[in-house]
């Protein structure tokens, strides 16, 4: 089951005229279902828009030594999720790595920054409402002035 939460805010600015994603934001912790929200990001922008991937690296993942090659891993393996028909649809794929230890506030930040008209999140689901959501997923939701969509793991 996917989930969508558009911000009360938002829905009021829409007068029953469609609303194109120009902009799309997609969050990844690089596992596979952590990357499930990533095709759907490139679906659901409008073809010629903008699919930004976010990965955030939390602080203690980082040595200073090895910073710049963990940086470097982290966004070859975004761009290793690019799906096959984006270029011919018009879409440009931007990576973004970012140092935060409040992952779901980076997350919200990085939305604002890049003026995303949605935030894609995978999530893994483990326990109370977070077993529905996942608790960055469910602090994105919670707190965002973005609409988001959570590609949830199937269940098996």
């Amino acid at each position: 089951m996917s989930v969508a939460c558009i911000p009360a805010a938002r829905v009021e600015t829409i007068e029953r005229q469609s609303a194109p994603l120009r902009r799309v934001l997609a969050a990844s912790d690089l596992s596979e279902h952590g990357s499930s929200a990533i095709p759907y990001a490139h679906g659901a922008v409008s073809p010629g828009g903008i699919v930004r991937l976010l990965h955030v690296l939390e602080p203690s993942r980082l040595m200073e030594t090895r910073s710049i090659e963990v940086v470097a891993e982290a966004e070859e393996r975004l761009r290793a999720q690019v799906p096959a028909d984006a270029a011919a649809r018009g879409i440009q794929t931007e990576v973004a790595v970012v140092e935060e230890s409040d992952v779901a506030k980076s997350i919200r930040q990085e939305a604002e920054r890049f003026g995303a008209h949605l935030v894609c999140i995978g999530s893994h689901g483990r326990s109370g409402l977070a077993k529905v959501l996942g608790s960055v997923a469910q602090s994105v939701m919670a707190q965002s002035q973005r609409p988001v969509l959570i590609v949830r793991k199937p269940t098996s």
